[in-house]
């Protein structure tokens, strides 16, 4: 088959005449008539060679073998003819066609892909794809140096006009971009697309199938998604990388540690996030984060050895710091009040104000020294052992229960010195009454007094001192 300027359809019907030709020499009939008596049928073999420029169809009037240009892979394939006079190739390779420009797909193919860089929809069964004046390509360049670009292949499943599909037949597309804008591929039905040539998936294989009534591409790149919708990446195993995966970037992306293990978070290479596989799992929230709510695990059903927390203060009180200050609490607390116990535990803590060392730019903080707070309550204290964090944190939300219990010891304190109060006002009321009668009585006494000294001096009777 020579032809550079079309395509070449060639088509064998009855290829299964050919074992009874009749210029056959007696030698070969002979055999022939052997593997008859045995029940044995003879094929025939043919050779096809594509010698020129153009592309070939084979048939045998139901499957349709391609085969290349010269001086490609499938250029020469070899068929056998079985029962039904059906032929059996070696290969079925699609043709790369060939093509200089997508505005015609009509000219003399010169290079092996057709390039586009606009938006493009193509039918393959239609004008575009006319047998012996049109090529049409199964290799596609997207050029998207300047533009994205979204090419639509329809009716996929023809060549040259002729439906493959029907012929149990799947056609082949080599799809590229090779620009620096995404590139999406689409049948009409779905939608997949092409990363920038370097920054991912950049090429893909497609098979175009039968559905129902639609010719539909089944491409290996993995995103995929409803024309119309924004494709999504659908993989359907898990996925494993080495170390990093990337967002948009190279500043922003998830960071693997082999050995600890740990997965870091970083957001324009500021690390902000860290985790760990610790028994307890353990994370770090790196730099400064808002919230627009916060919530922390507090169901009973999670938690064992409940108890008031004057119970424990009092333990504590118990524990001290040394031997003569654990004899001196153990045996003081037995007496002591609640109160004593509130006392000593809050003056043990030392509210402080810092500059953070790896901060500097938000100014002073408030808090506590995490190493002070061990030696009165070394269960607030956690030591964090990360690699990227070796030091001391501390349970902060431990110190609302601490404070609250506190200041409900200091309310009931209250509530009983105002009942004192209450008691010392009442006496003290009384004590006022008993003391104006006191006085009344004294005024009375010296009116008396005074009476008995002028009846003495006078020498008559006193008054009354009703008159």
């Amino acid at each position: 088959m020579s032809k550079n300027s079309g395509a070449i359809y060639l088509t064998i019907s009855s290829c299964l005449s050919a074992a009874t030709r009749p210029d056959l020499d007696n030698q070969g009939a002979e055999f022939n008539t052997g593997l008859s008596s045995l029940s044995l049928t003879v094929f025939s073999t043919f050779t096809f060679i594509n010698t020129g420029r153009g592309a070939a169809l084979i048939s045998d009037g139901t499957n349709s073998y391609m085969v290349t240009r010269s001086g490609h892979r499938g250029s020469t394939i070899v068929c056998s003819c079985i029962t039904s006079n059906l032929l059996t190739c070696d290969a079925s390779v699609t043709p790369v066609l060939f093509q200089t420009t997508d505005a015609t797909l009509a000219s003399r193919p010169s290079s092996e892909c057709v390039s586009i860089s606009a938006d493009s929809t193509y039918d393959m069964s239609g004008r575009q794809c006319a047998f012996g004046s049109a090529y049409c390509p199964s290799c596609w360049i997207l050029d998207t140096s300047s533009n994205t670009v979204s090419l639509t292949l329809t009716n996929c499943n023809n060549y040259f006009k002729i439906d493959v599909g029907s012929n149990n037949a799947i056609m082949s597309y080599t799809f590229v971009n090779t620009g620096s804008n995404a590139a999406t591929l689409s049948d009409g039905t779905n939608d997949y697309t092409l990363s920038a040539q370097g920054t991912g998936t950049s090429h893909t294989h497609c098979l175009c199938h039968i559905s129902g009534a639609s010719h539909l591409l089944a491409c290996d790149v993995p995103a995929i998604a409803a024309t119309g919708s924004t494709p999504i990446n659908t993989f359907p195993q898990d996925i494993q990388v080495a170390t990093q995966v990337r967002f948009g970037g190279t500043t922003t992306y998830l960071n693997y540690v082999s050995g600890t293990p740990a997965l870091e978070m970083y957001v324009g290479s500021n690390r902000a996030l860290s985790g760990t596989s610790t028994a307890g799992g353990s994370g770090i929230l790196h730099g400064t984060w808002n919230l627009d709510a916060a919530t922390v695990t507090s169901d009973a059903r999670f938690k064992r050895d409940i108890e008031p927390l004057r119970t424990t203060l009092k333990r504590v009180w118990h524990r001290g710091k040394d031997g003569s200050q654990k004899e001196s609490n153990e045996k003081e607390a037995d007496e002591a009040d609640e109160s004593k116990i509130f006392d000593w535990v809050l003056n043990r803590l030392r509210p402080v104000s810092y500059v953070p060392t790896r901060d500097q730019t938000h100014g002073r903080r408030f808090g506590f020294i995490a190493q002070e707070l061990e030696e009165v309550f070394p269960e607030m204290v956690r030591d964090l052992n990360l690699p990227s964090a070796d030091h001391k944190t501390v349970h902060l939300l431990d110190l609302i229960a601490l404070v609250v219990a506190a200041a409900q010891q200091q309310s009931s304190q209250l509530r009983s010195l105002q009942g004192e109060d209450k008691s010392t006002s009442e006496q003290l009321h009384a004590l006022e009454k008993r003391l104006s009668r006191v006085e009344e009585l004294e005024a009375r006494v010296a009116h008396l007094e005074k009476t008995v000294a002028t009846f003495l001096t006078a020498g008559s009777p006193p008054a009354s001192p009703d008159t």
